[in-house]
């Protein structure tokens, strides 16, 4: 187990959640890279719920320091037109011809957590083969 810092906002942004499946990858990539959340340190999971289309975005991030509070500070402090305009733009770069999404009403940021998170190390590699000597 190695210790995490976990980072939840909440955005709720236009559309259905029909629209939402149809452009989740884009979507999730964008919060991605607005967050600067990347594997194989940073994981990051989008839950979706009705009331046009409202996303709780959990960042888990293993990284010391880790790299997602700072960036999840300025999306919640970022004015809603300019994180509209950023989150379009990230999704037209993955070559989508509509925009994704508009945020709605303010990105609701809740307090940095320290979690625990099981971390699978990989096994160690076998030795080399031994040498064929021919008889």
């Amino acid at each position: 187990m190695v210790n995490a810092t976990q980072v939840v906002i909440t955005v709720k942004i236009e559309g259905t959640l029909e629209d939402y499946q149809m452009l989740m990858e884009a979507i999730n990539s964008a919060l991605r890279q607005l967050l600067q959340c990347f594997q194989p340190h940073c994981f990051l999971t989008v839950s979706a719920e009705a009331g046009s289309v409202v996303l709780t975005v959990v960042a888990t991030d293993i990284a010391d320091p880790p790299t997602i509070l700072s960036a999840a500070n300025t999306i919640a402090t970022a004015d809603l037109s300019s994180l509209s305009a950023v989150l379009d733009q990230q999704c037209k770069a993955q070559n989508l011809t509509i925009g994704c999404a508009f945020i709605e009403v303010p990105v609701v940021q809740q307090p940095a957590a320290t979690v625990q998170v099981a971390v699978i190390r990989p096994a160690p590699s076998p030795p080399p083969p031994l040498p064929f000597f021919p008889p």
